[in-house]
């Protein structure tokens, strides 16, 4: 059986927009519930790299993610198996 912890953040508001259009875009995809974490994780890895390189892009509606970046994200759930 998994052990989950708990952990408390503090997060801008203007993160937390961001974070739920990306959870909501999750929602709506094929991929299973057991893996939504794992891809939230991936998109957010994604998105810091992006600001840590020095170009920030804008969050993008639930509708507007780039062909180039599903093909990444597909690409990285077929590799790990998460894919259904």
């Amino acid at each position: 059986m998994r052990r989950h912890k708990t952990i408390t953040i503090s997060i801008p508001e203007d993160l937390i927009e961001y974070l739920d259009k990306k959870i909501s875009q999750i929602n709506r995809s094929s991929y299973e519930e057991t893996n939504r974490s794992q891809y939230i994780r991936l998109l957010i890895k994604k998105d810091m790299a992006a600001i840590t390189a020095g170009k920030t892009s804008p969050p993008e509606g639930t509708e507007d993610l780039a062909l180039s970046d599903l093909d990444y994200y597909n690409s990285l759930l077929d590799l790990g198996g998460y894919k259904r």
